[in-house]
C-alpha cells in the first residue's frame, strides 16, 4: 500500500493557491448517440494527484491485480477479486482525497435525460414558464423512446451530433467545480479524445467561461500519464455504478460501491431520474 504521508498531496487541491493542474479522463462517452448505444452513462472523471502518488498507486494497483499490461483499466479493478483494490484506491487513505477532502470529481450525465433537455430545448419549450425537463423525463418515461431515438437519428445523420455530445458541457462542469467560482485557474491534462481535440482551447474556454477558468488543455495517452489511468480508474467505476443504480439494480456490492464513489459525485450532474440520483447525490463529506 501507499503510505498516508505519501498520499497527503499538500497544495494540490483547488484553494491553495490560483492554479491548479487536473487529470482527467471519461467512461461511456459514445459522440452524440445519446440512445440505442451500449450506455446509458457518461462519467467523466478529475483529479488533482501528484504524479509520484499516481505512478506509486498505480504500480500498487498492478502488483495486486496481477495485470500483465502496459495500462491497467477500470474493467480490470471492477472484477470481484479486485474489490479490495478498488476499496483502497476510492477509500480516504487512497490517492482520491487529501487531509479528509475529495482531490477528485466526476460529473454523471444520464444520457436519455440529456437528449429530453435538447429536444425540449429546440422545440422552444426550456422557458421559465415550461415544463421541467425532470418532470417531462419522469411523465413520459419509456412512452417516448421512439420519438427521442428519432430525433438523435436526425441530428446525427445530418452531422449535428456534436450539438449533442455531452462531452463539452461535462468538461465545463468539471473546470467549473475545480476553479471554484473563478478564483482557480485549471489546466487540463485529458486522456485522447476526438471531440474534444476537435473544438480546440477557444471553444472550450467559451464553453466553460460562465462557470470557471480554463488555462491549458493538453491530450495525452494515458498510458504515458498515471494520473489520467487514475481518473480512468474513477471515471470507469462510477459510470459502472450509476448505470447500475439507474437500472434499480442495487444488490450489496452495487451499494458498497455506491458508498465510496458518492463523495466524488458532482452536484451539478445532468441527472434527470430523481429516484436514482437520490441513492447517487453526493453528501456532506465527513473527514475520515
Amino acid at each position: 500500500m501507499v503510505s498516508p504521508a505519501v498520499a497527503a498531496q499538500d497544495g494540490l487541491v483547488p484553494g491553495h493557491g490560483t492554479r491548479v493542474e487536473i487529470a482527467c479522463d471519461e467512461s461511456g462517452s459514445e459522440g452524440g448517440k445519446l440512445v440505442g448505444g451500449t450506455t446509458d452513462v457518461l462519467a467523466h472523471a478529475s483529479v488533482a494527484v501528484d504524479h509520484e502518488v499516481a505512478t506509486a498507486w498505480l504500480d500498487e494497483v498492478r502488483l495486486r491485480a496481477r495485470s500483465p499490461a502496459s495500462e491497467v483499466k477500470a474493467s480490470v479493478v471492477l472484477r470481484l477479486q479486485n474489490r479490495a483494490v478498488l476499496r483502497d484506491l476510492l477509500g480516504p487513505a487512497g490517492p482520491f482525497w487529501a487531509d479528509g477532502t475529495p482531490a477528485a470529481h466526476v460529473h454523471l450525465v444520464e444520457k436519455r435525460y440529456l437528449l429530453v433537455v435538447r429536444f425540449l430545448a429546440l422545440l422552444g419549450l426550456d422557458g421559465p414558464d415550461d415544463p421541467a425537463p425532470e418532470d417531462v423525463h419522469r411523465v413520459l418515461d419509456g412512452d417516448w423512446d421512439g420519438v427521442l431515438t428519432a430525433f438523435n437519428d436526425l441530428l446525427r445523420a445530418r452531422e449535428r451530433a456534436s450539438l449533442l455530445d455531452p462531452m463539452g458541457p461535462a468538461l465545463a462542469a468539471v473546470v467549473g467545480h475545480w476553479s471554484r467560482d473563478c478564483s482557480v485557474v485549471v489546466d487540463v491534462v485529458h486522456d485522447e479524445h476526438r471531440t474534444l481535440r476537435e473544438a480546440g482551447a477557444v471553444r472550450l474556454r467559451a464553453l466553460c467561461d460562465p462557470v470557471g477558468l480554463l488555462g491549458e488543455v493538453r491530450f495525452v495517452d494515458s498510458r504515458d500519464d498515471a494520473r489520467v489511468n487514475l481518473a480512468d480508474f474513477l471515471a470507469g467505476t462510477a459510470r459502472r455504478v450509476a448505470s447500475e443504480v439507474l437500472a434499480n439494480r442495487v444488490d450489496d456490492g452495487v451499494a458498497e460501491l455506491v458508498e465510496l464513489v458518492r463523495p466524488f459525485v458532482g452536484a451539478a450532474s445532468t441527472w434527470g431520474d430523481r429516484v436514482s440520483w437520490a441513492v447517487l447525490a453526493p453528501r456532506a463529506v465527513v473527514s475520515p
